[in-house]
């Protein structure tokens, strides 16, 4: 469910974002659409008429890549070999080294949901800092089940970057605008999680706005009986696809550390070389995890690559794909 909270609205011509309509339309399905198996980004902000909205954006079969109602669907991660994975040796904030999780990666395998976030839709200059704070305000999870998100180390970082979690250390983060990021997923207990994010900003003209929604992940079941498997698009026309990356040549053993870091379409590059402790484009800064506010995660383009055995395979980057504001 979502809750709007947007503390001063200013009328302004509609962007249609490459749309037929200028907005989400009111829900009319009452059925949960299920989103498994496909890229997605789950968390999706855009700025219209000085109000932020979220949603989200998958690439579905028939439509490609099309934008959502996040009330309207749910997110299905299957209990399997390529999905199930035990701790490794580093990773104990995810739960006790050896015990069995269920992970949705970092870099995509064929056939594995590959959520992330995307703010690819609030270009450079519309809010204050070029960043928006995203936080998860609630978790609801099955009993003694915990979430995880968060990104691979890369070379010269002393272990993975923690984001979100069911810590109340690793709660809010600072996202850059213009940015496409994916992370590894672990959730400690098979069932329904409803996990609640809030994202919010100044616009520059001083115009505090956020926007608050429930996504749903089901972990080895699905969130609702008699859900249907094709989602209803949030518009009549679908953005254009995005290429799909190769497949990756073999599922992953139940037992192995998290993939490397994954993400596309970097931020616009700041002005000014940014300071020692802020990320780049190709190689973000990272605290230790035990820090509560790591650094915004670094963007490139997507690639398929499973998660390697003793370490987690290194981030490749590319320079951002321009963005017009005629499409998401």
């Amino acid at each position: 469910m979502k809750t709007k909270s947007t503390y001063r609205f200013i009328a302004a011509g509609v962007l249609t974002l490459g749309l037929t309509a200028g907005s989400l339309p009111a829900h009319a399905a009452s059925a949960t659409h299920i989103i498994e198996s496909v890229h997605t980004d789950a968390i999706s902000a855009d700025i219209t008429n000085k109000q932020l909205d979220l949603f989200s954006y998958a690439d579905l079969p028939e439509t490609g890549h099309t934008k959502l109602n996040a009330d309207d669907i749910a997110f299905y991660l299957p209990d399997n070999p390529a999905t199930r994975m035990r701790v490794p040796a580093g990773y104990e904030f995810i739960a006790a080294e050896g015990q069995q999780v269920w992970f949705a990666p970092q870099n995509q395998i064929q056939g594995v949901l590959w959520p992330g976030w995307n703010t690819q839709d609030i270009s450079p200059g519309e809010v204050a800092g070029d960043s928006l704070t995203m936080e998860l305000v609630g978790a609801e999870t099955p009993q003694g089940g915990s979430v995880e998100i968060f990104q691979s180390p890369q070379l010269g970082q002393d272990g993975p970057v923690r984001i979100w979690s069911s810590d109340e250390n690793f709660k809010s983060y600072q996202q850059p605008v213009n940015s496409h990021v994916h992370a590894n997923w672990a959730f400690t207990q098979k069932g329904i999680y409803k996990l609640t994010f809030r994202v919010s900003g100044t616009l520059v003209d001083g115009t505090p706005v956020s926007d608050q929604q429930t996504y749903v992940f089901g972990v080895g079941e699905k969130p609702q009986d008699g859900a249907v498997e094709t989602p209803s698009p949030a518009a009549t026309t679908p953005a254009a696809p995005v290429e799909p990356s190769a497949p990756a040549e073999t599922a992953p053993p139940a037992s192995v550390a998290p993939a490397a870091p994954v993400t596309s379409e970097a931020p616009a590059a700041p002005a000014e070389q940014p300071p020692a402790d802020q990320p780049t484009t190709s190689q973000p800064s990272a605290p230790a995890p035990e820090a509560p506010r790591p650094p915004a995660p670094a963007a490139s383009t997507p690639q398929s690559a499973a998660p390697k055995v003793s370490q987690p395979a290194q981030p490749k980057a590319t320079s951002p794909a321009p963005r017009s504001r005629g499409s998401p």
